[in-house]
């Protein structure tokens, strides 16, 4: 993400440069201030700078920033839902607005309890209650969510809930299922809750602008909105429930299960309705939709660093290394993200390295993962040696032949061929063809790979006639194993690369034409694969010297990278 920031100052440095007009450069959403300062620095006095952050101790000013606060209400909004609240009961004086809000906050939530308060007790004057509260004999926060639990337990449980989750959008098949895991394991204070569906929950939640309906992006369809400040309150409220419980009167059986156990359930839950997407396949347009209303909830749980102090990791560490898997394949595979997939497969080697003290398939798959994730990242010196713990490991876990063993020889091999150390590759990738044609008899996806990598290896060395036989048992045997399918247009175009290295561009041109079609109906949409397609068509079509033709499929090919992928890529 700093990579991609400094690629981008430098862009509107450049425009400023040259005279382009005015350029406003938007850090959004800023953690650390750390992150931005040498670019901070870069930019001044040049353009102008927008940072939005949710850390208050973000410090801009030494920099020459001014900085605005932003509330959830403004203050003429805050003033008239105050008003227009208690103005047919009492007159309210601008003043005793004024102090009502500065210590009860800009909050809907808060703003509603304190309110409610003052029209249960006509006596209570604005300015004394504002008083009891300053002093701390009053706190709204407490008074709210007492008033909820004695409502409905399971709406407050949701709630607690919702405090973990990503805030801005949380769909109603999440709340569901939250809901759903709520009932099944009832507190004694939710038991005779239980059956409440999850509308009657929400409604309470809603009653007390706790939560607000919203819609999400394109078919996330309808959900909530929580405010960052309610899930801070829920969970310091609950860390000290014992002392609220007494201050509130509310009714100790409402005790339950700790914060960091709920936690643990809710990482479960959210894990079990979580798509596993390791590549696009028929139902992967429907898998996708779903994942992309759970992964940002998961993503959050999985990165608490908190998870892994609890002593419950060894309870609960292979769910939290699960969801990594999960998403790290979702990341790389589906939303193209190999910097957060490299994040989230180091955080799963980490996880199991506390549980395993020795040699593990799981730590070795994670090795795999991060190794093929920097591969994606075109980092292939360290995917190499990655690649190798990985294989050394298999090795002793499991002597002779072995699927992981091929897998790990196979990943190397290609890794080598990335550093041009083809020679080494062919040396690997015939290792991993003959174990698994010893472990598979007869046609099999694993052998017809092998041999597609083969190839591969073989184009790179120059060797086309070699590399031409192999595609084409690669090619017979995927047809024979399946009708469409990605590994059928993959050697449909590398034997139409493999024809255009021998100058049969004719040949070549009509393998292009079905791996493009092919991938067209397995991949909706924009996918890198349809790009490469569309891209070698244009250099095909160029050989053959129909150059509008090629300008034609070279645009096309342009256009969907750059919507793939944003800033600079070698792809674009």
């Amino acid at each position: 993400e700093i990579e991609a920031a400094t690629r981008l100052v430098n862009d509107a440095l450049s425009r400023w440069q040259e005279g382009q007009g005015r350029v406003l450069v938007v850090f959004d959403n800023v953690e650390h201030f750390t992150d931005i300062e040498p670019l901070l620095l870069d930019l001044q006095p040049h353009v102008k700078v927008l940072v939005t952050t949710r850390n208050n101790g973000v410090l801009l000013q030494p920099y020459g920033v001014h900085c605005i606060d932003v509330e959830p209400l403004d203050m003429v909004e805050a003033q008239f839902f105050i008003r227009s609240t208690l103005g047919s009961r009492r007159q309210v004086r601008d003043d005793e607005i004024d102090s009502l809000v500065s210590v009860v906050g800009q909050t809907m939530h808060r703003l509603s309890t304190a309110l409610r308060t003052l029209q249960l007790n006509p006596l209570l004057s604005i300015e004394d209650y504002a008083v009891r509260i300053q002093s701390g004999a009053e706190k709204v926060e407490d008074r709210l969510f007492s008033m909820l639990i004695g409502q409905s337990p399971l709406a407050w449980g949701l709630l607690q809930c919702i405090s973990f989750l990503e805030p801005d959008f949380i769909s109603m098949d999440v709340l569901a299922a939250l809901h759903d895991m709520l009932q099944s394991e009832p507190s004694p204070a939710q038991v005779h809750a239980h059956g409440e569906d999850i509308h009657a929950s929400l409604n309470h939640l809603l009653h007390h602008s706790l939560v607000a309906v919203v819609e999400g992006h394109e078919q996330q369809g309808t959900g909530v909105r929580v405010h960052r400040l309610v899930q801070q309150e829920v969970q310091a409220y609950v860390i000290l429930q014992p002392s609220n419980n007494n201050n509130c009167h509310v009714d100790s059986n409402i005790s339950h299960t700790s914060l960091q156990q709920l936690q643990w359930r809710v990482l479960t839950t959210l894990e079990d309705i979580m798509p596993v997407i390791i590549d696009w396949s028929p139902d992967a347009d429907q898998k996708h939709e779903k994942a992309s209303r759970v992964h940002a909830h998961l993503m959050k749980m999985v990165m608490d660093e908190s998870l892994t102090k609890d002593a419950d990791i060894n309870k609960y560490g292979s769910v939290l290394s699960h969801s990594c898997h999960v998403l790290g394949a979702y990341q790389s595979s589906i939303l193209l993200g190999h910097q957060t997939a490299l994040h989230l497969f180091q955080r799963k080697l980490d996880i199991e390295q506390h549980m395993y003290q020795d040699d593990h398939p799981d730590v070795a798959g994670s090795l795999h993962n991060m190794a093929s994730t920097y591969d994606d990242l075109r980092h292939h010196e360290e995917a190499l040696t990655i690649h190798q713990q990985a294989l050394q490991m298999r090795q002793r876990l499991f002597p002779g032949d072995h699927l992981d063993v091929a897998s790990s020889l196979n990943n190397m091999a290609i890794t080598y061929s990335d550093l041009g150390r083809h020679e080494e590759a062919l040396s690997m990738h015939q290792q991993a063809l003959e174990m698994r044609r010893r472990l598979f008899s007869g046609d099999h996806p694993d052998v017809a790979s092998s041999l597609n990598n083969m190839a591969i290896t073989y184009s790179d060395l120059g060797r086309h006639d070699e590399a031409l036989s192999m595609y084409q048992q690669a090619l017979d045997m995927q047809r024979r194993l399946s009708g469409d399918h990605h590994d059928v247009a993959s050697s449909l175009n590398n034997m139409a690369n493999t024809y255009s290295d021998l100058g049969h561009h004719e040949e070549a041109l009509s393998m292009h034409q079905q791996a493009l079609e092919m991938r067209q109906r397995l991949l909706s949409g924009d996918h890198p694969d349809v790009a490469s397609s569309l891209n070698n068509m244009g250099n095909t079509y160029n050989n053959l010297g129909r150059h509008e033709e090629a300008l034609s499929m070279h645009q096309q090919a342009l256009q969907m990278r750059r919507r793939l992928f944003s800033g600079d890529h070698p792809d674009v």
